[in-house]
């Protein structure tokens, strides 16, 4: 629908620009000024081109399980919830932030305590915070996982890896794994 309207908005703009130069030209082999009543119609035409574009651009949809962040000239001035909303066209953008709980899925590569390589896949689920989504994108960005839980999980799979034996590993498997989670969880 934003693009509908600026194609309109831009259609009107042109339309009228070629209508106003058209006006004031003369006709070609006399030097009286053509007959400019047929032209005032095509300017309203264009001028409500130019307002329905307005109004097509004036309206943005965030969809159900996301949050919209609402910026202006790029700078966050808050929040959209999920439905039909309205904004300044040309002006306000909308970027659409996941509020759903969503997976993380990476491999980590450590060394135990016995210095073995040890390869771990490892799973995070995580959602957003509703409330704190203009922090989060103002902060951190769009590319939060990348930035947050990228660095964390490997650097925790590390620390806890380094605190048993290869072999422990496998026997105490649900202490390692609830030993992870709980600094996953700090």
């Amino acid at each position: 629908m934003f693009v509908l309207g600026i194609f309109l908005i831009v259609l009107g703009i042109g339309g009228f620009i070629v209508l106003f130069s058209y006006s004031f030209t003369q006709d070609e082999y006399s030097r009286e000024p053509k007959d400019r009543a047929h032209i005032r119609p095509k300017s309203y035409l264009a001028l409500i081109l130019i307002l329905v574009g307005f109004l097509l651009g004036s309206f943005v949809t965030v969809p159900q399980g996301y949050v919209g962040v609402h910026l202006r000239f790029n700078k966050v001035i808050g929040t959209m919830q999920s439905g039909l909303n309205m904004r300044l066209p040309m002006m306000d953008d909308v970027v659409t932030m996941s509020i759903q709980t969503q997976k993380y899925e990476a491999k980590a590569t450590a060394a135990s305590k016995d210095l073995q390589d040890v390869t771990a896949s490892i799973a995070i689920n995580y959602k957003l915070d509703p409330d704190r989504i203009a922090e989060i994108y103002s902060t951190i960005g769009i590319h939060y996982i990348e930035v947050i839980a990228m660095p964390l999980e490997q650097e925790v799979v590390k620390e806890i890896t380094a605190r048993f034996n290869a072999e422990d590993m496998i026997i105490k498997r649900p202490e390692v794994k609830d030993a992870i989670t709980l600094e996953l969880k700090k």
